[in-house]
């Protein structure tokens, strides 16, 4: 009797987590976003009046030129909030994303009148404002316009069967088996273990294991948390996946390099987000603070762990580490305005948060040098150049640098020269490479009518996919991208897309079948 009653408790079991995959297979990408744009649509109002507000905010603290500039960037933004929440099409909120990334790194500076922008004069911050209405505006435009010319039916794709049984359970296997092995390695860069074997493998090996990790890591973050969100993923697999994701938060952020470890927490935040249709803010928030800490002493930890052979790290000696780095950086939070700030041998500086989210301050250096300083434009010159990006290193090992185009834009216009660029790369971003390129005027037109269009496409072409199909699991991840390109030239977002994808394409593929839509 009680063998009776224990396989039908198992037979009940196992068709509630069949009708569950069976489920989670035949949600298409609209109904998702549907769910989470009905959330936002509630907060449209407050954000709305955030989006007045914070140019009165500018208006006390930098001046009139500072608040117009803030309210056409706000306006912009605004355009695009707008248009995601009221369009009929529910979609991918890629180009809300990025246009919400541009009001963080251009507007902050703004708001609290930093001062890298007291060099410039008042007219050019009022011209910088002009140029990102019109990019924002472009970007409205042209999304609207691939909207009303395609409609989004498809026939067949490629998808993951998740009803499967034998598939969604090996398929999850893969994944947790995958996120162990990435902890291991990110730990091993982390205390140089890898590197003994590192250096018998072939040139460009390392590019390829790098962008395998962050494929990898990102894909099973961000199904794992969607699974979580929706109250799918199973109880008895909370816990090692917690431990696993925290590990290699701490593994990527041990490395100092923290803009890779965005990518990864913003992964984990969309699927979150796509799967409850709430918002994380709690999550957001606390790694906003965590990462804006660690970063004002990260030039310091730099200095005295990249440039010094003997200082290694263990795992024994990870919270000494962060001890220190918390340390510095809080001396520098803490420290007076006029104190000197740290110098490490490569010339970085230490950074306030608002000091890293100034591209504002790099779209007025080009406006001086092209309308001052009689600075020629490049008229596409970066983007004829990182056409190479079209082919995976693991084919051409020996291709020219990726980051190609952040080289001549930097030479070009004096801030390094070229022997400085093989040490160390200055940041520039999607618009003032634009604008480098094209000008103010044509250069933000042109990159709005650019992404408007592509993203606009992708938005549309995935919004009537089933979720786990393979266009819009890319689709997810170019969104997860979009997270970590504010610093990025066209070149380098490109090629570490395109690597992704072919990770991605190869690695599920033995997952999907060809489904009918």
């Amino acid at each position: 009797m009680n063998s009776c009653r224990a396989n039908i408790r198992h037979y009940h079991a196992t068709a509630d987590v069949a009708r569950t995959a069976n489920h989670e297979n035949h949600l298409r990408v609209s109904e998702i976003v549907q769910h989470a744009r009905r959330y936002t649509n509630e907060l449209l109002p407050i954000v709305q009046i955030a989006l007045v507000f914070l140019p009165l905010i500018a208006l006390v603290a930098g001046g009139i030129y500072h608040a117009i500039a803030l309210s056409m960037l706000c306006l912009g933004v605004g355009l695009n909030l707008t248009a995601w929440c009221r369009s009929r099409y529910a979609t991918l909120p890629l180009i809300l994303l990025i246009s919400l990334q541009d009001l963080l790194w251009y507007g902050t500076p703004l708001l609290v009148d930093h001062k890298s922008l007291h060099e410039y004069a008042d007219i050019m911050i009022l011209r910088s404002g002009v140029c990102l209405l019109l990019y924002l505006a472009s970007m409205t435009i042209a999304r609207r316009s691939i909207q009303q010319r395609m409609s989004p039916i498809h026939r067949r794709t490629l998808a993951l069967d998740l009803s499967e049984q034998n598939v969604s359970g090996a398929l999850k296997n893969v994944l947790l088996g995958g996120l162990a092995i990435c902890c291991i390695l990110e730990w091993m860069f982390v205390t140089g273990a890898i590197w003994p074997y590192l250096s018998k493998l072939p040139n460009g090996s390392l590019n390829v294991i790098r962008t395998a990790l962050a494929a990898g890591e990102c894909g099973a973050g961000f199904l794992f948390a969607f699974q979580w969100g929706r109250g799918t993923l199973p109880t008895n697999s909370r816990v090692l996946i917690v431990f696993l994701l925290v590990a290699i938060i701490t593994a990527r952020a041990a490395s100092i390099l923290l803009s890779s470890t965005v990518a990864f927490i913003g992964a984990i935040l969309l699927g979150a987000y796509l799967g409850s249709g709430r918002v994380p803010w709690r999550a957001i928030t606390i790694t906003v603070l965590l990462l804006g800490f660690l970063n004002l002493g990260k030039f310091d930890m730099r200095g005295r762990y990249w440039n010094s052979p003997n200082q290694t790290i263990s795992l024994s000696t990870i919270p000494d580490y962060f001890s220190e780095w918390a340390s510095a950086s809080g001396s520098k939070l803490f420290a007076s305005s006029n104190s000197d700030r740290f110098t490490s041998a490569t010339g970085d500086r230490g950074q306030s948060l608002t000091e890293r989210l100034s591209n504002i301050q790099i779209l007025l250096y080009v406006d001086r040098a092209v309308y001052q300083r009689g600075y020629s434009l490049l008229l596409g010159e970066t983007y004829r150049a990182s056409w190479h990006v079209l082919v995976p290193r693991v084919f051409w090992p020996n291709k020219p640098r990726s980051h190609i185009g952040q080289e001549i834009l930097n030479v070009h216009y004096d801030r390094q020269t070229r022997a400085e660029t093989f040490r160390t790369y200055i940041a520039w971003g999607l618009v003032p490479e634009a604008v480098g390129n094209f000008g103010l005027w044509g250069g933000s037109i042109f990159l709005g009518v650019l992404l408007g269009s592509s993203l606009g496409w992708v938005e549309q072409y995935t919004s009537n996919l089933p979720l786990f199909s393979l266009p819009s699991i890319l689709a997810c991840f170019l969104m997860i991208s979009l997270t970590g390109s504010s610093g990025m030239v066209a070149g380098v977002w490109v090629a570490s897309m395109l690597q992704i994808s072919l990770i991605l394409c190869v690695g599920l593929y033995p997952f999907m079948r060809w489904v009918r839509v």
